[in-house]
């Protein structure tokens, strides 16, 4: 018996030892620094752009385009915000959720919408079956629901979205589709068949695959499962841009300078939900944040202006990533974020490390 237990605590002892060197490795990846140190270290995966006070500390493959998964949601709030300060749109219209469920593909967008929703019905927000449309709004950028995105889409009309690409004075910026609706094209298609079709006729197959969603409620039931090879195909033809051109969106939001009082208003009630955090609102003026990701990218474009006048900007996108790397980089992302923003000496570091000095 006394040996039988020895044998038990050294194999629970090794298995303690195994956990403790393997919560460390994981400590020591989700750094800041490890972050950095994969920037500088996948120039071909990874592309930085670091903005403070006007002076750029770290850039890297800033005009490359890359996938921004659901960071170009940006530029969908960016005509939402237009288009209310117009009064081409009423924010408190109530719109009915089936509308919005249409466009939601379950086990699709990590859950996203679902959270959603549970919050509007937890802050009595939803009236019956309907939600004011400033509501949908944040869910599109607070919540990432690609239901309200789509929806947004058709509601703002894509073609309007796109042309606010040129009002921003962005050259590199991919025009923006009904990327919900692109998950059906793999649904009888080759990976092969998919890849070998132009951006033309991709797009305008998720537009008629919008339209489907949109007047055939029952139709969204016939989609199978995506292949991760499939995934990747869809993830390389989602929306892409540059960290340089998100850098000047971010700095017209944050330096006020830009929208007009309208806009901002509803820009800042879209973008700043950081702020509903008592917390940061002791040391933060304004900030606003808006991520994505999928299997193999993940993007963030953020800004702030600390209580002090410190305004910052930070892009970075990441693409052809493994589920591990991924994992990792999450992981270690509100850390680097915040030594960037709080930490001078640390801000420096990160940016030492990123320019290889």
């Amino acid at each position: 018996m006394r040996k039988a237990l020895k044998i038990i605590g050294i194999v629970l002892g090794s298995l303690l030892l195994v956990l403790g060197v393997f919560l460390f490795y994981l400590y020591k990846k989700t750094q800041p620094e490890a972050m950095a140190r994969f920037i500088k270290e996948n120039p071909h995966r990874a592309s930085v752009c670091m903005v403070q006070n006007d002076t750029v500390f770290a850039a890297q493959n800033i005009d490359s385009v890359m996938p921004l998964a659901s960071t170009v949601k940006i530029i969908v709030a960016v005509e939402y915000a237009r288009q209310v300060a117009a009064g081409t749109i009423d924010p408190a219209e109530m719109i009915d959720t089936a509308s919005l469920d249409r466009f939601y593909i379950p086990n699709t967008d990590g859950d996203a919408h679902p959270s959603w929703m549970a919050e509007v019905r937890k802050k009595g927000l939803l009236f019956g079956s309907k939600v004011p449309l400033n509501e949908v709004a944040k869910g599109m950028i607070r919540y990432s629901s690609n239901a309200n995105t789509e929806y947004l889409l058709d509601r703002l009309h894509v073609d309007s979205v796109n042309a606010g690409i040129k009002r921003l004075g962005l050259s590199r910026q991919e025009p923006l589709y009904p990327f919900v609706a692109s998950l059906f094209i793999s649904q009888g298609l080759s990976i092969d068949q998919i890849k070998a079709m132009s951006d033309e006729k991709y797009i305008a197959a998720s537009v008629a695959i919008h339209d489907k969603l949109k007047t055939d409620t029952g139709f969204k039931r016939s989609f199978k499962p995506v292949t991760l090879d499939m995934q990747r195909v869809w993830s390389d033809r989602l929306p892409g841009g540059t960290t340089r051109e998100y850098i000047e969106i971010l700095k017209k939001i944050n330096r006020r300078d830009f929208f007009s009082a309208g806009e901002q208003k509803v820009m800042d009630e879209l973008m700043e939900g950081i702020l509903d955090n008592p917390k940061n609102r002791e040391w933060l003026a304004h900030a606003g944040f808006k991520g994505g990701s999928t299997a193999f990218v993940f993007t963030m474009a953020m800004y702030a202006t600390s209580k002090k006048g410190t305004q910052t900007e930070l892009a970075y996108f990441f693409n052809d990533l493994s589920m591990w790397e991924s994992l990792l980089l999450q992981a270690a992302a509100n850390e680097f974020h915040l030594a960037i923003l709080r930490s001078p000496a640390t801000r420096n570091k990160m940016a030492d490390i990123i320019n290889g000095k």
